[in-house]
């Protein structure tokens, strides 16, 4: 894969589907993290992204279903 430059003929995109779980954190993390690897973005942004994605699906794990 490689980044868009603002060609559409070069976008490229990921998608998961996982459940809600604890489990299921570094999971969706390594995935984006590959994905940003792989489009060829600067480790230091995919560290910033990285962090983002894990609080991100923790907020979902917590709180996005009732107990």
């Amino acid at each position: 894969m490689s980044p868009s430059s603002g060609d559409s003929s070069h976008d490229c995109a990921l998608a998961l589907t996982l459940p809600a779980e604890a489990p299921q954190i570094p999971v969706a993390r390594r995935a984006v993290a590959e994905f940003c690897v792989d489009s060829g973005l600067p480790q230091r942004l995919i560290e910033d992204v990285k962090l983002a994605v894990t609080e991100a699906v923790t907020n979902v794990v917590l709180h996005a279903y009732g107990e």
